[in-house]
């Protein structure tokens, strides 16, 4: 490995990110869960059709895909998507744990500024819809 006075060696590398990701209470056609490559394509392909995009966590990696939702889309000339991250656990954030609440607030901000809505301390009351979420009812803590 480049950049260590001495090489590090090793025979298999295991790299991985994220955390336990929460699972909805039952399974919808416009639900996706960034497992493989597989979902990431049936996502990519939902994403061009979706009028929003809600992504739920409050990890780094649920700020790092809005992120990248938004930029992909204006790429591509679908600036009219309305991106949101919902978090039921704000105070918890890996962000807010990691870095504090002004940093916190400031990415916020920067997320506001790339047109992303950021929802946290939300508690879901009720997803409606048979096979396809079609709202998302939720209160302020």
């Amino acid at each position: 490995m480049v950049g260590h006075a001495q090489p590090i060696s090793f025979d298999k590398l295991l790299f991985t990110v994220g955390c336990t990701k929460k699972r909805l209470h039952k399974e919808y056609s416009n639900v996706h869960y960034l497992e493989d490559r597989y979902a990431h394509a049936r996502c990519h392909n939902a994403l061009l059709k979706a009028k929003t995009v809600v992504i739920l966590g409050h990890t780094f990696e649920a700020y790092q895909t809005a992120a990248s939702v938004r930029e992909y889309l204006d790429s591509v000339g679908y600036r009219d998507t309305e991106i949101m991250i919902m978090s039921e656990d704000g105070d918890a954030s890996e962000v807010s744990q990691s870095f504090g609440p002004k940093v916190m607030d400031a990415i916020h901000l920067l997320m506001k500024k790339q047109r992303i809505s950021v929802l946290m301390d939300k508690n879901i009351t009720n997803i409606k819809g048979l096979h396809r979420v079609e709202e998302i009812h939720f209160v302020s803590k």
